[in-house]
């Protein structure tokens, strides 16, 4: 029987054996969790309790600001690493498998 290494060796860009089965369950580890947190929410927000404190008008403000800012970095940050795998398989393609590199790369020069 190979040996993972031996395996992903013999054909070039292989999937070690059983990354299916890993990706099946960590995708169900994450709708379980998505689950339980969306239950506890529900619970906690269905049901009503005396408010202790004073919020001036500005504070929703903020928080919206915050909410909408968190949403456009991480589309942000998405498209970027989208980009980056897109370049990545273009470049091993072009290169006809060979490895890409890591990131841009950047040449510092020096004063002489």
């Amino acid at each position: 029987m190979k040996t993972r290494t031996e395996h992903s060796q013999t054909r070039p860009g292989a999937r070690p054996p059983g990354h299916m089965q890993l990706c099946h369950r960590l995708c169900m580890v994450l709708v379980r969790l998505s689950a339980a947190v969306a239950a506890l929410l529900l619970i906690l927000f269905s049901f009503e309790r005396p408010a202790q404190a004073y919020t001036d008008p500005g504070s929703g403000a903020l928080i919206w600001q915050m909410v909408a800012a968190g949403f456009v970095g991480a589309a942000f940050y998405f498209r970027r690493f989208m980009n980056w795998i897109k370049g990545r398989r273009a470049s091993k393609q072009h290169d006809g498998g060979e490895q890409a590199e890591d990131g841009p790369t950047r040449r510092h020069e020096t004063e002489s």
